[in-house]
């Protein structure tokens, strides 16, 4: 089948001694425990990857219910995450200051406070915990799904946006204000924090994780740039873009990376990132490409243009594109 064919792909490109900080120590370099080491760092990114593929395939079991209607949450919800192993969703109410927990079994649904104004959330499928950004209050939300019991954890200046790797269990943190230009890494084992910086005046918004390479990458509109983060120790490299860099999305099975440029609806293209080596290519899109969202099954990238009521579909074999209508102003 072709999701077989993908994911075995991405399990051939891992070299698991690289992956986050589960190195065998220097006493620990025999056969047997480096085995077992590498069982589990391949259990978890196995049961990463399928939730990847999980979210695009769908599942035979999954379908469309038009009867369902809406449900109440908060004040001006503004970013949603799926757990698709608990089936639960979590809505972030920017202005009541709270999360929406629905349950996607019959959409009941239970309200947890955060900080002032929660402005993105990502879940972590393996831990079960789910991270909220609260860009008002310069801290993140920490969620158990098993209990909704919080835990607050502070980080930079206007945090705006958060994404998890969940085979090392870090979280990074996107800060946004005038002089934060960096990002918040959470160890989600004990919740402690290590700043890395990015590119000066960087504005970061938005950020996302190749869990197959331990790569992260930041999207830095001030500084026209991303930063590319070494999840092994921090180090980071600089890729130069388009102006104003805002949206990106990353498909682990090819190892590129989607960048949408976005100044005012006057750049109208995506940056390609080769991850083997940062290595740059340039796509056209429509007027104001927004956001950017990848199919790693069918390897297939789509860019909502908002400017020009559309979405520019991109073959990530050829990079060749095909546009989509859609309706007013697409911005997700």
């Amino acid at each position: 089948m072709k999701q077989r064919k993908y994911l075995q792909t991405a399990f051939n490109k891992v070299n698991f001694n690289n992956i986050g900080n589960r190195q065998p120590s220097a006493q620990a370099q025999t056969g047997n425990n480096i085995k077992k080491g590498w069982q589990k760092n391949g259990a978890i990114l196995c049961v990463s990857l399928l939730l990847t593929l999980f979210c695009w395939t769908g599942g035979q079991s999954v379908k469309a219910d038009s009867s369902i209607g809406n449900i109440a949450v908060g004040s001006n919800p503004f970013a949603i995450a799926v757990n698709p192993i608990t089936n639960k969703i979590y809505v972030a109410n920017r202005f009541s200051a709270n999360v929406t927990v629905i349950d996607g079994t019959n959409n009941t649904t239970t309200t947890v406070a955060a900080g002032t104004s929660p402005f993105a959330v990502a879940v972590n499928s393996i831990t079960n915990k789910i991270y909220v950004a609260n860009i008002n209050s310069d801290n993140v939300t920490v969620i158990d799904g098993t209990n909704n019991s919080t835990t607050i954890v502070a980080v930079g200046t206007n945090p705006f946006a958060v994404a998890v790797n969940p085979v090392t269990n870090k979280i990074y943190v996107a800060n946004n204000g005038n002089n934060s230009n960096n990002v918040t890494v959470i160890d989600g084992t004990n919740n402690t924090t290590t700043t890395v910086a990015v590119a000066v005046g960087a504005r970061s918004e938005a950020i996302a994780v190749n869990p197959v390479t331990n790569k992260i990458y930041v999207a830095n509109p001030g500084s026209s740039n991303v930063t590319v983060i070494d999840g092994t120790n921090n180090s980071t490299t600089t890729v130069e873009t388009s102006t104003g860099p805002r949206s990106m999305a990353v498909n682990p099975v090819t190892n590129k990376i989607y960048v949408a440029n976005f100044s005012d609806g006057l750049i109208s293209d995506i940056t390609v990132i080769d991850g083997t080596n940062n290595s740059t290519t340039t796509v056209a899109a429509g007027n104001g490409p927004y956001v950017v969202a990848v199919n790693p099954v069918t390897n297939k990238i789509y860019v909502t243009n908002s400017n020009s009521d559309n979405v520019t579909v991109i073959d990530g074999t050829n990079n060749l594109t095909t546009t989509v209508a859609a309706g007013t102003g697409p911005r997700a």
